[in-house]
């Protein structure tokens, strides 16, 4: 941050220097009493509007290392660098699964029309981790034809009494095991 000497002064030409300037100077225009309340009612809201905006550019300087240009830095920062973030491709329709947070070593297995929103749900509830990815498989048909894969996949991972799963029951029960499409 700022370089301080030791008498205990901040240079001004740090972001912290620059932002206990701007309280001094804010508190003085802030402070500085006239006449008129009115008037001194203006200058106390100036005062805070001004400091709240010297605030604002030295935390932007300090992130930015803008070297005092405040909020101009934030336009001379590069575009971030995209072509090494992993891209998820979820399915839109059909089956996800992915680590069950609120049952830690166990896999969540679902479906959906719309993957991406229920995983959200799931993240909002505290069960998916965004961070660790989801296996989405696309699923054609209606909800029958979904909850036939997921199904599937359930079995696979050797269903829900297997210790495998968090999942608490089947989406195709015994009264639906003759409705295969």
């Amino acid at each position: 941050m700022g370089s301080a000497d030791p008498r205990g002064w901040i240079s001004v030409k740090s972001p912290a220097g620059a932002a206990a300037l701007a309280m001094v100077l804010a508190g003085d225009i802030a402070d500085a009493p006239t006449p008129d309340p009115e008037e001194n009612a203006r200058n106390l809201e100036a005062g805070r509007d001004a400091l709240n905006r010297f605030k604002l550019e030295a935390i932007v300087d300090c992130v930015t290392g803008g070297g005092g240009r405040g909020f101009s830095a934030l336009r001379k920062l590069p575009a971030a660098d995209t072509s090494r973030t992993p891209t998820r491709q979820l399915a839109q329709s059909g089956t996800y699964r992915f680590p069950d947070q609120l049952e830690p070593g166990k896999v969540y297995v679902g479906q959906s029309q719309d993957i991406r929103t229920r995983l959200q749900h799931w993240i909002r509830k505290g069960r998916y981790d965004p961070s660790k990815e989801a296996e989405t498989r696309e699923v054609s048909g209606g909800k029958l034809d979904r909850e036939w894969a997921e199904q599937e996949w359930i079995e696979d991972l050797g269903g829900i009494d297997g210790g495998r799963l968090s999942n608490k029951r089947n989406p195709i029960g015994k009264r639906r095991r003759g409705l295969k499409p």
